[in-house]
């Protein structure tokens, strides 16, 4: 059915992946609700079956890993092209700077400029989304002039 919305584990403990049997047992507690504390210890699919998908899936491991890898080498580049990316369209939020000709305009309204610096506040092991823009709106002293 296409009504389904899919579901996500989520990150897991490192000893859930010894073996795979582990594995889905965590992850199917993870996405399901048991309803009584005895449900919580009653194993969702039967060990026969978890083997039997381990079996048949097995020949398709390194198809995982491939994926895993890539997915661990491009990520980090692509959350870095976003970042970039918003402090760009920050950046080309300031107003068009007006050339001396328009001095008919009030002084209130002169030029301004877009100041984006781009933090770090804590360390990328705690989190790689450690990144934090800060923009702010810097008035520029008089117009600018062009040639």
């Amino acid at each position: 059915p296409t009504d389904v919305a899919p579901l996500h584990v989520g990150r897991l403990r490192p000893h859930v992946f010894k073996d795979f049997e582990t594995y889905v047992g965590a992850a199917l507690r993870r996405i399901s609700v048991p309803s009584s504390p005895e449900a919580a210890r009653t194993p969702l699919v039967a060990p026969d079956s978890i083997a039997e998908y381990e079996r048949k899936l097995s020949p398709r491991r390194l198809e995982v890993a491939v994926i895993w890898t890539l997915r661990a080498l491009i990520g980090p580049v692509i959350e870095s092209l976003i970042v970039v990316d918003r402090c760009l369209y920050l950046m080309e939020q300031a107003p068009p700077r007006r050339s001396v000709e328009s001095e008919s305009e009030s002084e209130s309204d002169a030029a301004a400029a877009v100041s984006v610096t781009l933090l770090t506040p804590f360390d990328r092991i705690v989190s790689p989304r450690n990144f934090c823009i800060v923009a702010s709106k810097v008035s520029l002293p008089g117009a600018t002039t062009t040639t």
